[in-house]
């Protein structure tokens, strides 16, 4: 976190700033600190990105209807749409298949 690179100690920058270590450090949280529980994305959020592995998966049909192979990239992108709709059913507890 803190270089110097004349080569000073750490522990003589921090007391020429009129600090030392613990300063660098969060204090430690009480014993009934409870954390937030994670939020799920906002429905914008998931529909968007569910509407453009959507359309990566229409561009590679579209690809394969016109008789041509799809490059790594294209199958790549598409292993990526396939695994996030994957992951929008599991965040929905959906996954049946």
């Amino acid at each position: 976190m803190i270089h110097c690179f004349a080569g000073c100690d750490t522990a003589d920058i921090l007391h020429a700033l009129g600090l030392d270590f613990g300063d660098l450090f969060a204090d430690r949280p009480r014993q009934d600190y409870q954390p937030r529980l994670r939020q799920p994305f906002p429905a914008a959020d998931a529909l968007a990105c569910l509407a453009l592995a959507a359309k990566v998966v229409l561009c590679c049909a579209a690809t394969l209807r016109a008789g041509e192979a799809l490059s790594k990239e294209d199958f790549a992108a598409l292993l990526t749409a396939a695994s996030r709709f994957d992951a929008a059913l599991d965040l929905m507890g959906l996954r049946h298949v």
